[in-house]
């Protein structure tokens, strides 16, 4: 089973018109997770509380003091969180770690969804909104995870951790802004996975590291996980648990290259 997702679209916009592909939780789940930050990047921090968008902007004002109506619609738009620009990739050192923070967040959301995909059916809202959210609108991941949750919840059938404990250990690399809306990079992940049945007896395991390129996109200073476009041939499989910490980094020249 394949967790990447291919955007029909993704071609044209790696030509110089933006991302080339969506994805899904990589093969555990398409695109990135990290449950610490490697704090020899420079640009790597923790996941911080991002700004919710999509809110509508707080009223302007206006409207006689004696009309209660206007008095209370305006009292509930001031009270609505303001949607606050994120920082664009001409200025790299705030944007990239927002970037990268993105997608290591959208993995961590996937795993979770993996680990129990009951969550789709269970109407946990927040948390599939939540991974809606981060992506761009034209991305297939989100859809295609849905999807792939609703065929192993039918199943019953679930990931979780291998030997190492972890689903997946990611890194994002080599970020390179394309103007001030657009970021690519390259992700590298060390998946350690068993796929388990409703008993909790393995029935299939996944040991390898995978690279692909991302993108992400900043739409109406937001930004946004476009997703992954998985590089088949840097598939490289290990035996379970046996990638050390820093792996992708011995593999891409480490974390400044």
């Amino acid at each position: 089973m394949n967790f990447w997702c291919r955007s029909p679209i993704g071609t044209a916009r790696a030509r110089g018109r933006g991302y080339r592909a969506g994805s899904a939780p990589n093969r555990a789940g398409s695109t990135t997770f990290r449950d610490e930050v490697d704090r020899r990047r420079p640009w790597r921090v923790a996941v911080s509380a991002l700004v919710l968008a999509g809110l509508a902007s707080a009223c302007a004002g206006g409207g006689s003091s004696g009309d209660a109506t206007t008095g209370g619609e305006a009292a509930a738009a001031a009270a609505r969180p303001k949607v606050v620009a994120q920082p664009a990739a001409t200025t790299p050192d705030a944007a990239f770690p927002v970037v990268e923070n993105l997608v290591i967040e959208a993995t961590g959301l996937a795993d979770q969804l993996f680990e129990d995909p009951s969550v789709v059916e269970d109407g946990h809202a927040k948390l599939l909104d939540r991974f809606h959210d981060v992506y761009t609108a034209d991305s297939p991941t989100p859809a295609g995870v849905e999807a792939q949750l609703r065929k192993l919840n039918a199943a019953g059938r679930r990931y979780r951790p291998g030997p190492s404990g972890r689903l997946r250990d990611v890194g994002v690399y080599r970020m390179t802004a394309s103007g001030a809306d657009q970021v690519a990079f390259r992700v590298c992940a060390v998946e350690d996975m068993e796929i388990v049945n409703a008993a909790g007896k393995v029935v299939g395991r996944r040991s390898q590291v995978t690279q692909g390129d991302g993108w992400a996109q900043r739409t109406k200073g937001i930004w946004h996980f476009a997703g992954i476009d998985p590089d088949e041939a840097a598939t490289l499989p290990i035996a379970p648990g046996s990638a050390p910490s820093g792996f992708c980094d011995s593999l891409l020249g480490g974390p400044a290259q």
